[in-house]
């Protein structure tokens, strides 16, 4: 009975230490996946609103800044986002005129951008989706080719010119991580059957024999040497 007893107590103590290391394993990756999968989306739309930023000044000095509904059209289908919205501040419109009717309506995130000029996102989640909302400033410089402050001659160097916006859906990103942490966990729970069954192997003749010896020391301090 003593050796079952002090078996169930090793092996427990190792099933344990093993379970929580496989826990703190697939926490880890799970938490940098997560971050990994947000700053991805963000660069990407990063990527996307300096395409859409020299795609726009190609059409204005071209003339052709009627045509820039059909290019962000595209933009938005080919890059797979969703909800790609340019908005234009007000000096902008001052001098350039109102555009769009979506082109001066803008949405809270887009508020925070337009006040602090620094990019800045949110991120959604929920059991059927996950994407981030991204918004980013275009910023007036004369240090861009073309110079900003070339055509926007109304605007300094530093002011915020418009903010464009947009959804990164990660659901394909999220599934990929969700396979990557099963994956993890299959492999955790093999390599923990394997160890505890090493760990039988080795460790269980060392605790019989010291159970024994426990066991022989115990009689014959009652006076029995037969053990």
């Amino acid at each position: 009975m003593k050796v079952s007893s002090t078996n169930k107590k090793v092996f427990f103590i190792i099933f344990l230490i093993l379970s929580l290391l496989t826990m703190a394993t697939v926490l880890n990756v799970s938490l940098n996946f997560r971050s990994f999968s947000k700053d991805l989306a963000i660069d990407k739309a990063k990527s996307i609103a300096e395409s859409v930023r020299d795609g726009l000044t190609s059409h204005m000095v071209n003339g052709t800044m009627d045509k820039r509904e059909l290019f962000l059209e595209n933009m938005s289908k080919h890059q797979d986002v969703k909800n790609l919205h340019l908005f234009r501040t007000q000096k902008v419109i001052e001098q350039f005129g109102d555009g769009s009717d979506m082109e001066h309506v803008y949405s809270q995130l887009e508020d925070k951008v337009l006040k602090s000029g620094v990019s800045s996102y949110i991120l959604n989640e929920s059991i059927n989706s996950t994407y981030v909302t991204v918004g980013i400033p275009y910023i007036a410089t004369k240090h861009s080719n073309p110079n900003c402050l070339s055509c926007h001659t109304n605007s300094s160097e530093g002011d915020v010119l418009g903010v464009i916006s947009m959804d990164i859906d990660m659901g394909f990103i999220r599934d990929n991580g969700l396979f990557i942490i099963l994956k993890i966990i299959l492999i955790s729970i093999i390599f923990l059957i394997v160890a505890m069954y090493i760990a039988k192997k080795i460790i269980k003749p060392y605790v019989k024999l010291f159970d024994d010896l426990e066991e022989g020391i115990s009689k014959a301090y009652r006076g029995d040497f037969s053990h």
